[in-house]
């Protein structure tokens, strides 16, 4: 097995590209929803339907890992993810692009919850041991977050210069999607000359009665997170700063800009913070503050403070989440990981998904930000039984 770092070049690529594909998408999309003829509800109900259809084939490509690898799945899910993006700048059908979204690979979340994310985490956690792990997922997670803000930022300069061309605003809107297809196909092409790591088809090792308890255990507490998170993920704030304050995407698209930037620069302080306080200090701590800086934004007089107080959550949002991925992984055997991602992961994809339809309906109803609100309530609820329940217990890291 190779384990020199231009084994998982390849992943960082692919990942950074999907996450920038994924910037412009979490931008237009609402916009884009709206322009042809959806509700706020309607647009909750397809993001909601985007991130259950990625929690549906995260199962089966996870699980599907141990007998058939990842290469053909990364594959397979690549060639997925350039017919999501071809949908969805064909169609104008509401009905279709709901379907679209269930079966195909399109993230409306800030945090990658596609179906790659288990195949790469494990491929990841293969060609590290478990000192390195933490500081390479830190890294990686640098990668994802810079090409989002990216992403974000050139959602609105797209629709700003198609505008300029004299294209309809929903032509322009349109480009994201035909962007995030291209993006598929440089992901396939990526992965089609890689050849990942292999952890062997058959096994004997099997997980023991503890530490598969404590897998369950983890997953049902990051299962609240997500709850929450569900309730303010990008898509969603995108659709309430488009609904109250009347944004445009460029300005929205900046905003999230400037937020993923924060968020990578002070996620590589992580592993950093685990040699000091452990693993689940370090999420917990970190987390509060994101909770608190989100209550401030709902409450917030005037669209100034608001958005200030979005941008520096940025700089406390994501310092939990390389340093929960290589916890996860540090607790199971090479050939069990991809299976210990999904279990830690999909349960996050349900629960994130089913707030949307909800907020959007809130948004739509409410001109007060309760989707924010019930975001950190449940976030907090999540750090303060996490720090109780599992203060106690170590990775190897």
């Amino acid at each position: 097995m190779e384990t020199g770092t231009t084994s998982f070049i390849p992943i960082v690529v692919a990942r950074g590209v999907r996450s920038f594909v994924d910037g412009l998408c979490l931008v237009a999309l609402p916009t884009y929803l709206l322009a042809n003829g959806a509700n706020a509800a309607q647009v909750g109900a397809i993001i909601t339907a985007a991130m259950l259809g990625s929690a549906i084939a995260t199962v089966v490509v996870a699980h599907a890992a141990r007998t058939r690898g990842t290469s053909p799945l990364l594959i397979l899910a690549s060639i997925l993810m350039i017919a999501t993006g071809l949908g969805f700048s064909l169609s104008t059908s509401i009905g279709l692009l709901f379907v679209i979204a269930i079966v195909g690979t399109l993230n409306t979340s800030a945090g990658d919850t596609s179906v790659f994310i288990p195949l790469e985490q494990a491929s990841i956690a293969t060609l590290t041991d478990d000192t390195s792990r933490p500081k390479a997922m830190a890294r990686l997670d640098l990668v994802a977050v810079l090409s989002l803000a990216a992403g974000t930022a050139c959602a609105g300069v797209i629709n700003a210069c198609g505008e300029a061309l004299g294209l309809s605003s929903t032509t322009a809107l349109r480009a994201n999607f035909v962007l995030y297809a291209f993006g598929g196909l440089l992901v396939l092409v990526t992965y089609l000359r890689w050849r990942p790591p292999q952890w062997g088809t058959t096994t004997t090792t099997k997980i023991d009665r503890a530490t598969r308890s404590r897998v369950r255990t983890l997953s049902l507490l990051f299962s609240l997170d997500s709850l929450g998170s569900g309730f303010a993920s990008h898509a969603v704030i995108a659709l309430w700063l488009y609904a109250r304050f009347d944004l445009s995407p460029a300005v929205v698209g900046a905003v999230f800009s400037c937020t993923a930037i924060a968020a990578a620069c002070s996620a590589q302080l992580s592993p950093l913070l685990v040699t000091r306080l452990g693993s689940i200090r370090t999420m917990v701590f970190t987390h509060i503050p994101s909770s608190l800086m989100l209550v401030g934004v709902a409450l917030s007089p005037h669209i100034s403070i608001a958005l200030i107080l979005f941008v520096a959550r940025g700089l406390t949002s994501r310092l939990d989440a390389p340093i929960r991925a290589s916890f996860v992984m540090s607790i199971v055997p090479a050939e069990y990981r991809a299976s210990a991602a999904a279990v830690t992961n999909v349960p996050r994809s349900f629960t994130a998904a089913l707030p949307a339809a909800f907020a959007g309906w809130m948004i739509g109803r409410y001109e007060f930000a309760w989707p924010l609100i019930i975001c950190a309530a449940l976030k907090l609820t999540y750090d303060l039984l996490l720090l109780r329940t599992q203060t106690h217990v170590h990775g190897v890291e």
